[in-house]
């Protein structure tokens, strides 16, 4: 509802929801620091073979936290001067966020031991409530509640102004391509809020944590895929002619393409099993689409 009135109260949900969430992990971050225990961060099995797959694992649901560092690209459109917003905004966004999250992460891991940390399906919650109190831990609760409703505001806006781009290229059904009258893709958002409801109720039998992390693992998985094709498209900009790329750039190109497919290993054979299908399920809409 708030993304079918615009993209700017879209905009305004997400400040205010951003400022609210940030509090609670300050809390965390500030409760953790002064108790901090270093023995929570003790490593159990240190071999080279167990830590060969759990950091490709670890490195893929880190990456999670950090997509949507190019979202700001797709609202083009609405925002006033891009070529100086968006830049500003992914760069600076996205080492806030670097800060804020490793802070939080050494907060909670500081509070909570790690057999607790691990069966633990709210630790944020658990480790404030374990410290200061049951008020404290009702407050960090509320925060999370917050910080979801902040996130799927925002993941709803691009749900909508993705396939409204793409659909405008003629590569999507024209319903995505139909706007209200204040601009937004109200079919489209309307769509996929269906589609992504039957998603979750399609995967219902798995407990709550083992859904998320599904999920986490297949946004993932599928957003690496552009991210592979982006890097290597950088050697293909038709607007560098024939002129040789710098070598800084050509090397961040390789290595985020090189990050980006070890990452996928880490998703595992079961999420790169359902990524690959949902992948070739698009290849039918591209085709009929392209015959018309």
């Amino acid at each position: 509802a708030v993304n079918v009135i615009g993209a700017r109260a879209a905009g305004w949900v997400q400040v205010v929801t951003t400022v609210l969430k940030l509090l609670p992990l300050v809390l965390v971050t500030a409760v953790g620091l002064a108790h901090f225990n270093p023995s929570h961060f003790e490593i159990a099995d240190a071999s080279v073979r167990t830590l060969a797959t759990s950091v490709p694992a670890a490195a893929t649901l880190t990456l999670w936290a950090f997509l949507g560092l190019e979202s700001a690209t797709v609202p083009a459109e609405s925002i006033e001067r891009p070529d100086i917003s968006i830049p500003r905004a992914t760069l600076v966004g996205t080492a806030l966020v670097a800060v804020v999250y490793i802070a939080s992460t050494i907060g909670v891991m500081s509070l909570l031991p790690r057999e607790t940390l691990s069966i633990s399906t709210a630790p944020f919650v658990d480790a404030v409530g374990a410290q200061v109190g049951p008020w404290a831990a009702g407050a960090v609760a509320v925060g999370a509640a917050l910080s979801c409703f902040g996130a799927l505001n925002g993941w709803t806006l691009l749900v909508g102004q993705l396939p409204l781009a793409v659909a405008r290229d003629g590569l999507f059904p024209r319903i995505f391509a139909r706007t209200s009258r204040p601009g937004t893709p109200a079919a489209g958002l309307m769509i996929a809020g269906v589609l992504t409801t039957a998603l979750v109720f399609l995967n219902y039998t798995r407990g709550l944590v083992e859904l998320f992390t599904f999920f986490i693992l297949l946004s993932t998985l599928n957003t690496l895929i552009p991210y592979v094709f982006s890097s290597l498209a950088l050697f293909l900009l038709p607007e560098r002619g024939h002129a040789a790329l710098p070598r800084g750039i050509a090397a961040a190109a390789v290595m985020a393409c090189a990050y980006s497919i070890w990452a996928m290993a880490g998703a595992g054979a079961e999420t790169i099993y359902w990524g690959f299908l949902l992948l070739i399920a698009g290849l039918p809409v591209y085709v009929f689409l392209v015959r018309r």
